[in-house]
């Protein structure tokens, strides 16, 4: 497979067009919303937005686990997660539990360990053995600063142990500066066939101030060489939100991004800290220090619709929120986790797992779950079930996350219930059409553009809440 042909980037006036329309936007669209509905302008350091709503019934590991095997056995498909929490430096716009180190073997004994949960997990649901695995992600942490042989006994061991399906997404995520020729050619050989760049921004200014240790040209050239290398699809992450970045500066890293071909893009939004217990991030203490250098809300939305507009112009589609793919490539992970909603099964130290009807959490404690793991329990923690309403609930936000819509007749085929004959989401469907954010229909709910920018803020404000 040859690189993807670069394009001729947009031009200074094709820019500012998408610039002042995405402001446009804002100001005659996103502004009478939250005027209308104050509760969904969400300000820097109180964005932590995950589409999460577990169970309200705690219930132990020994409960769980007959239920796990209930749901997989009727399950068409599942879809796996390898955690790798190692990294080599700390950004300082992260919220996931890593481990600091530059020592080669570090995350060897982490493999160790996924390995021996994996084996654990399906001695308790030997279901998964049989199950059809449509996707594998491997992610961190950095995964790519893996040596050689351990990507390789990694990538061996879920092939021989677990049915990965014949075209069966393989991603791997990483730094730029450790997808080295060599390393390419390791996951390749793997038969890793989908890799996410961590890009993050295309100014050297911007990567500094987030701990980075490569540079925007590095960047570039990183991801020139996975899509030169035969790698079937290549993802580049950019984020929006962080200090001192204006819309038109965000735009021109999409631009230049886009005019690459990557076969996805993903816009993600700074998150400055999390809803749980994990440690506030280096960025919500500069916020603190000096938040007028960080966008508002209101020049976030911005770069939320103009990049969307960019992709939009360069071919992508977006699918779901935030992830935008070439036509014939879609992301088969996110697929599977919010438009199929399969079960995931997640292995490693503080994964969240989840199904229609459950979700648990592995051990937050590294020494717990390393301890557990050891002497050969599953180190499953936070285990609760769905409810009727809050398993509703899950089914509403999954699909306006990955689809910006809801489809009335779906949810009768998997609740057997009418969606409008519900009041608590009859009033959910009136509320948005009544302040501009859906256009609704017996046949589809489909979120206009306030919608789609708020997105998020309405899982969150409308629907979580509401269980």
């Amino acid at each position: 497979m040859s690189a993807a042909k670069e394009l001729t980037p947009l031009n200074g006036g094709e820019l500012a067009a998408i610039i002042a329309d995405s402001q446009g936007a804002v100001n005659h669209t996103i502004r009478p919303v939250l005027t209308l509905m104050p509760e969904l302008r969400v300000c820097p350091p109180e964005y932590t937005h995950t589409v999460k709503i577990p169970g309200r019934q705690h219930v132990t590991p020994q409960h769980l686990i007959p239920i796990i095997r209930r749901e997989l056995a009727r399950s068409e498909a599942v879809t796996l997660y390898a955690h790798i929490p190692v990294c080599r430096y700390h950004c300082t716009f992260c919220h996931y539990p890593v481990v600091i180190s530059r020592d080669p073997g570090a995350a060897t004994p982490y493999v160790d360990l996924i390995i021996k949960e994996a084996e654990l997990f399906q001695a308790a649901v030997p279901e998964l053995r049989d199950a059809s695995v449509s996707s594998l992600y491997i992610g961190g942490g950095t995964p790519t600063v893996m040596p050689a042989r351990d990507i390789k006994r990694l990538m061996q061991y879920f092939r021989s142990r677990y049915r990965l399906a014949p075209d069966a997404e393989i991603t791997i995520e990483g730094n730029p500066e450790t997808f080295t020729k060599e390393q390419i050619n390791t996951l390749i050989g793997a038969g890793i066939n989908r890799v996410s760049v961590g890009v993050q921004s295309l100014e050297d200014e911007t990567l500094e101030q987030c701990g980075r240790e490569h540079t925007a040209a590095e960047a570039l050239e990183a991801i020139k060489s996975l899509l030169a290398s035969g790698i079937p699809k290549v993802n580049v992450d950019l984020l929006y939100g962080l200090p001192g970045r204006t819309i038109g500066k965000f735009v021109e890293d999409v631009a230049q991004t886009a005019a690459l071909s990557p076969t996805s893009i993903t816009l993600y939004r700074l998150r400055l800290g999390r809803s749980d217990e994990l440690p506030n991030t280096g960025m919500f203490k500069l916020y603190q220090e000096r938040p007028e250098s960080f966008p508002s809300p209101e020049e976030t939305y911005a770069m939320q619709i103009a990049g969307r507009h960019v992709l939009s112009a360069r071919g992508y589609t977006e699918r779901p929120s935030g992830w935008f793919s070439l036509p014939h490539s879609p992301i088969q992970v996110y697929e599977d986790r919010w438009v199929r909603q399969i079960p995931l099964v997640a292995f490693g130290w503080w994964t969240y797992s989840y199904s229609g009807v459950y979700e648990y959490r592995n051990s937050s404690s590294r020494s717990d779950y390393t301890g557990m793991v050891s002497r050969g329990t599953l180190p499953l923690q936070f285990c609760t079930v769905l409810g009727e309403v809050e398993q509703e609930a899950r089914y509403l936000g999954f699909q306006l996350k990955s689809r910006f819509a809801i489809d009335p007749n779906d949810f009768q085929r998997r609740f057997g219930k009418d969606l409008f004959n519900i009041p608590k989401w009859a009033g959910l469907t009136n509320n948005l059409s009544k302040h501009g954010l859906a256009a609704s229909s017996r046949t589809l709910i489909r979120l206009t553009e306030a919608g789609q920018v708020l997105v998020e803020e309405i899982i969150k404000e409308l629907i979580t809440t509401a269980v």
